[in-house]
């Protein structure tokens, strides 16, 4: 499913590149259909040397600067597209019937080092004598059928977990009735209002003091089935 994926993705390249009317419009051995499905199957190994595997050693095989160049045209939506393309081909188990259970969290991933980009290095600490970049991610995942759903992808500097799961509220496209099950950092008005606004049911975890917060009470009820009414300004 998803080489078909990727062959119809071919069929309008413009929709996924930086610069639609001339990227991937000239005839290349690492065209976008060989591009995505190289990006997808490629291991641990070094670049050049997935590149040679991918094209069976051959001898014109494209040179680590042209897949650079190929893959810096790629809008990052392409690999969402492909996963909710590929996610379409099969059926979802529901609780009860009736229930898709996602479950969000946060993840953070280091990326290739690079001081110049202030939105995800972190400067020499206890942590690294040199420096670091990092990426964070915030995943939608199925937990009833193991595989995940959506993903948002920020600046490990600029993270924003409040924003992140508004936005997987907002573009959630697999229709049914879900419920999202997050954990602390995630609980607030705003994710609350874009959940109700899209029929989401929720449930998500918060400390003590958020809780009195979230419902304006002095101190944590007996019963947590509690009717709270807050102005907010």
């Amino acid at each position: 499913f998803l080489w078909s994926d990727s062959y119809e993705m071919a069929g309008c390249p413009g929709r996924f590149a930086k610069n639609p009317d001339a990227d991937f419009s000239r005839k290349r051995k690492l065209d976008f259909e060989n591009l995505l499905r190289f990006l997808i199957s490629m291991e641990s190994g070094t670049t050049g040397h997935e590149l040679l595997k991918y094209f069976d050693y051959d001898l014109h095989v494209p040179s680590n600067s042209a897949f650079y160049q190929q893959r810096k045209k790629l809008l990052p939506d392409v690999f969402r597209h492909l996963l909710l393309q590929f996610n379409s081909h099969f059926p979802f188990e529901k609780y009860k019937g009736k229930y898709q259970l996602a479950a969000c969290d946060g993840s953070e991933f280091n990326i290739a080092r690079n001081p110049d980009d202030p939105d995800t290095f972190h400067p020499p600490s206890g942590k690294s004598t040199k420096g670091f970049n990092m990426i964070h991610t915030v995943s939608l995942y199925d937990i009833l059928n193991k595989r995940y759903l959506d993903c948002v992808i920020q600046p490990g500097r600029k993270k924003d977990e409040f924003r992140a799961i508004c936005e997987l509220a907002d573009r959630y496209r697999y229709g049914g009735t879900p419920i999202f099950i997050a954990d602390r950092g995630f609980a607030s008005y705003n994710f609350f209002a874009h959940a109700i606004e899209k029929g989401i049911f929720f449930m998500a975890r918060a400390k003590d003091v958020n809780v009195k917060r979230l419902l304006n009470l002095e101190a944590l009820p007996v019963s947590f089935d509690t009717e709270a009414e807050v102005i907010l300004t």
